[in-house]
């Protein structure tokens, strides 16, 4: 993930905590646009489903109060009631991958290919400030050998793995390097735009890999004792890029993605609504 790395050492990253392990990116996503907290909820929750039915302040409310265009866009869609909630967070347009023109699949998932070269094809034609809110798919489970078919993947381990984690990390990693490329890909355009621009890459939760946090123990990335709602388990990095110069000062240690969102204002330059 050589796009990913470069980012970290340019521009700067920080490590969010997500509100999820393995499932229900719905709350992640809420967490970020909305500043909002899902320790306020009742738990188990998924705001999108129980109890969004208004219009709620979010980024792109905001954002879309100032000028901008404000588009969602969903590879998957429909999943957690996307389709009926992106309009009350403000977004103008909820589009799922069934009508994107760009719909190459990989095992029955849009891939991140398709998905940069959409992002790129809808924000040429803008001619305003724009928001595009981006959920990927590719890299959902299942991993298994049978995900990218037999193209070849050299991956090596400093340690011993079970042929079981061998097999699922293939297919993961296969997907990281497919979403750093595709990450590139948007870096490498806009970077040929003269206004600015500014790119946040994040990830949702961290996948299941194998029953009982098997890849993650195997690997030692799961410390003894941890489990799925340890801090560990719960951290995702987040990477910036921009055509403006705009270097992101990293917190101490690791930020709620509620933070995320005056975080991103800042990056914009934008002020703070109350």
């Amino acid at each position: 993930v050589t796009t990913f790395h470069s980012l970290q050492q340019e521009f700067g990253s920080v490590d969010l905590v997500s509100p999820v392990f393995g499932g229900l990116t719905c709350n992640a996503e809420f967490e970020v646009l909305t500043g909002m907290n899902m320790m306020f909820f009742p738990q188990p929750a998924q705001p999108y489903v129980q109890y969004i039915r208004r219009p709620v302040q979010s980024l792109a409310a905001v954002l879309r109060q100032r000028g901008y265009r404000t588009v969602a866009l969903h590879a998957r869609g429909g999943m957690h009631n996307d389709a009926q909630v992106q309009p009350l967070l403000g977004f103008e347009q909820f589009v799922p991958g069934e009508r994107w023109v760009n719909r190459k699949r990989i095992a029955g998932w849009m891939s991140d290919e398709s998905t940069a070269r959409e992002i790129i094809r809808r924000a040429d034609r803008f001619e305003q400030p724009y928001f595009i809110s981006v959920n990927t798919i590719e890299g959902h489970t299942p991993y298994n050998q049978d995900k990218y078919g037999t193209d070849p993947w050299d991956i090596r381990f400093t340690k011993p793995v079970s042929e079981e984690a061998r097999e699922i990390l293939a297919a993961y990693t296969r997907g990281l390097h497919n979403a750093d490329s595709a990450l590139k890909l948007l870096i490498e355009h806009f970077s040929n735009r003269k206004e600015p621009t500014l790119i946040v890459f994040y990830g949702d939760h961290l996948p299941i890999l194998g029953k009982h946090l098997l890849v993650y123990k195997e690997t030692g990335l799961c410390p003894p004792g941890c489990g799925s709602a340890s801090l560990p388990m719960r951290t995702v990095p987040a990477v910036i890029w921009n055509n403006y110069g705009k270097r992101l000062l990293p917190p101490a240690r690791e930020i709620g993605m509620p933070q995320m969102l005056p975080l991103v204002l800042d990056l914009l330059e934008a002020p703070k609504p109350a």
